[in-house]
């Protein structure tokens, strides 16, 4: 369970900003958004949405914590001199010549674990991992460009410290080598997804069960939707194109299964009573079945193993009741352990959602990128307030400045 995330210098944000998935004191009414993770745990939250206009950092803030992600999961797997995906705040002389830092804090298995790592686009120049097997916060590991050094805590042969490349992360090395403490990291930071990911969901129709479970989605989203068929082809290359490039001949034959995906409609007659069924191509399904389609699979996973799941722009061709539906699945009361962390440009779900899950940013007269929570103000408004009314109309910040008077087409003489 992911309990605070920090960044510094990394894309449109200078300064460290954190954004806590920590309860906090203020008296709510919300207690299904909140879950205790275990019996010596901190109490989370099971969403944080981030609010603020176009440009102002909101999927900035989501794509460094899918970089992190990604980083450990997979730098062990690069070369000597692969590059690093990090980019700096580069609106400054100062940040433009540091590394990006990034610290995340989360429990696993009973123990509260702080990692992180400080790189640039081609070296990792710091790493540590602390936790808490007891009370207090011990050292597990610490780096110091290429120079490692571990504590008893950290489990797995002293060797391993010798083997990750300048830009590759100890901690995704040891993983790979089969060192215990980093393989239960490894496994934290693989749950945590993003929520458009068509390949899991099209995974899942090969399980009847799993099919049923989609069926039920759609169907409870009020899409019409009766039914989903899958239908397997082989390609041929004879499918082929004749004027196609060689390299892509060969990259489609060398995988030529296709899934095909139907969804069935029920067909009425002229009285209006259902005389059948009709099966039309997930290609003539509208966006928003797209999109939804596209969720179930990260949604469910998410839900029933646990993780954090990360939704940029959650409402993209969604209706706003559809919107809702979505993050009333991460705070029902059967859910105990997955979090959905996503960026919004729809108020109104502010009036789903407790005042410390509601974030924003802005940027400053430099071009950075702040952040804050509405817990932070010094007054927050009441939990019964009208907040999305009080965004609109500036309460909070973190909206676009629109010059009102601006006009595309042509100016008349008058």
């Amino acid at each position: 369970m992911l309990i605070k995330f920090t960044i510094e210098n990394f894309s449109s944000f200078k300064d460290r900003v954190t954004l806590s998935m920590e309860k906090t004191s203020l008296s709510e009414y919300l207690e299904t958004h909140v879950f205790k993770t275990d019996d010596d745990g901190p109490t989370l939250l099971k969403s944080a949405g981030v609010f603020g206009p176009n440009a102002s950092g909101k999927s900035n803030l989501l794509w460094a914590l899918r970089v992190m992600r990604n980083m450990v999961v997979n730098s062990a797997k690069g070369q000597e001199g692969d590059p690093i995906g990090v980019i700096n705040f580069e609106l400054n002389t100062v940040t433009e010549k540091k590394p990006s830092y990034f610290e995340i804090q989360f429990r696993q298995a009973g123990t509260t674990y702080r990692y992180g790592f400080e790189a640039d686009k081609e070296r990792v120049h710091r790493e540590w991992l602390y936790g808490t097997p007891n009370v207090k916060e011990v050292e597990f590991f610490n780096r110091e460009g290429q120079e490692i050094t571990l504590s008893s805590y950290f489990k797995g042969e002293g060797a391993l410290k010798n083997m990750a490349r300048s830009n590759a992360l100890f901690l995704s090395v040891a993983a790979q080598l089969n060192a215990p403490t980093a393989k239960e990291l490894m496994a934290w930071f693989r749950s945590v997804r993003v929520i458009r990911n068509r390949k899991r969901t099209e995974g899942m129709l090969q399980d009847d069960l799993s099919r049923s479970d989609i069926v039920q989605f759609l169907k409870a989203a009020d899409i019409g939707i009766l039914g989903v068929e899958i239908e397997e082809k082989i390609l041929r290359e004879s499918d082929l194109p004749t004027d196609m490039s060689e390299s892509e001949r060969q990259r489609l034959l060398k995988d030529p299964k296709i899934i095909n995906i139907y969804m069935t409609h029920a067909k009425y007659d002229g009285k209006g009573n259902i005389a059948g069924q009709a099966k039309f191509p997930q290609s003539y399904e509208s966006e928003g079945t797209d999109a939804l389609f596209d969720m179930f699979g990260a949604i469910k996973q998410t839900i029933e193993t646990g993780g954090v799941l990360i939704a940029d722009e959650i409402e993209a061709h969604l209706h706003p009741e559809i919107t809702e539906f979505v993050l009333k699945q991460f705070h029902n009361a059967d859910n105990k352990h997955a979090q959905l962390i996503f960026a919004t440009h729809y108020p109104d779900l502010m009036g789903l959602l407790r005042r410390d899950q509601i974030w924003f940013t802005e940027k400053d007269k430099f071009g950075a990128s702040q952040l804050f929570s509405l817990a932070d103000f010094e007054e927050p408004p009441r939990k019964d307030a009208s907040l999305a009314k009080r965004y609109r109309i500036g309460k909070f910040g973190a909206i676009p400045n629109v010059d009102d008077f601006f006009f595309l087409g042509p100016k008349s003489n008058g």
